[in-house]
């Protein structure tokens, strides 16, 4: 039997979409899972300078955690597809990053067990990437439970982020900051302040994007709100692929507005690396269809 071409790749297409949308369902199952406590081995625990770490495994998932396993975690692998992204969040803060054209510098806030920085560095290798941690010993965590690798462009920086972007230098500017630092519990009031707000702002460049992962019943809610408005001439709530994960993403950017056609385009161009990621150019222009 001969099939076409475009019969072929609509099947193909069919079957990603269905893995994707496998891949969304299970994290919320996962999610759900945890909060439950249904969690197989500790396969690590430890007390370092910052605190207690756990690194737990529940089937083929992988987290680690700053608190007992079963009420949240930091960042979640999934052991037979590593570079899929399991949080929604993440999937948001990538997509508001390739609403920008080319990105050449990041600077990205918090490791976790460094899927974000890691994804980054994939989407775009030749990019200049910061990444932020205050944990020394977290990068070695990333390393040795999460399959994490620095690239050859990217620069760990072990200092506070706050303070990391207020030193900055005049003339070094960003394409994008992006800053996942922050638990449900307890963000840093050095970065509620105004003063944090205008260095993001000072610091990016004419196309940049500030994209802060915060959350949406937190009690700073408006004061975040009021913050980056203050300073930016455009900021919104990214819009997550499925409800419920209790995250929230501003973005925020110089430019007045966004346009959905520029961010299909670039999203089409990383159809290919967006695949292991667990993505397509479609989720990456919905979750751009930004809530006010």
């Amino acid at each position: 039997m001969n099939l076409s071409f475009k019969a072929i790749f609509g099947v193909v297409s069919c079957l990603v979409l269905l893995c994707i949308g496998l891949t969304v369902s299970l994290s919320l199952f996962l999610q759900r899972d945890l909060m439950n406590g249904d969690v197989n081995a500790i396969i690590y625990h430890t007390v370092d300078d910052m605190g207690p770490v756990w690194i737990y495994q529940y089937s083929h998932y992988r987290c680690i955690s700053f608190v007992p396993p079963g009420y949240e975690a930091q960042t979640c692998i999934d052991l037979r597809k590593p570079k899929h992204i399991m949080f929604g969040y993440q999937k948001m803060i990538l997509a508001g990053l390739i609403s920008v054209p080319n990105p050449q510098r990041i600077c990205i806030i918090g490791m976790g067990g460094g899927a974000l920085p890691s994804a980054i560095a994939d989407l775009y290798p030749e990019a200049l990437i910061d990444n932020i941690e205050l944990n020394p010993k977290m990068s070695e965590y990333a390393k040795d439970f999460f399959y994490f690798q620095e690239s050859k462009n990217m620069t760990l920086h072990i200092q506070d982020g706050c303070q990391y972007i207020k030193d900055l230098p005049d003339h070094i500017c960003y394409d994008a900051i992006i800053v996942d630092a922050f638990n449900k519990n307890y963000i840093p009031e050095a970065f509620l302040r105004l003063d944090f707000v205008n260095s993001i702002y000072r610091h990016l460049s004419v196309k940049g994007v500030a994209l802060i992962n915060t959350f949406s019943n937190a009690p700073t809610h408006d004061l975040e709100t009021n913050l980056y408005t203050t300073v930016f001439k455009n900021i919104s709530d990214l819009t997550p692929l499925v409800a419920g994960e209790g995250n929230r993403v501003i973005f925020a950017s110089k430019t007045p507005d966004i346009d959905l056609l520029s961010v299909q385009r670039q999203a089409c161009q990383l159809t290919m690396p967006l695949i292991p990621l667990g993505l397509t150019p479609e989720q990456i222009v919905d979750m751009m269809r930004i809530s006010t």
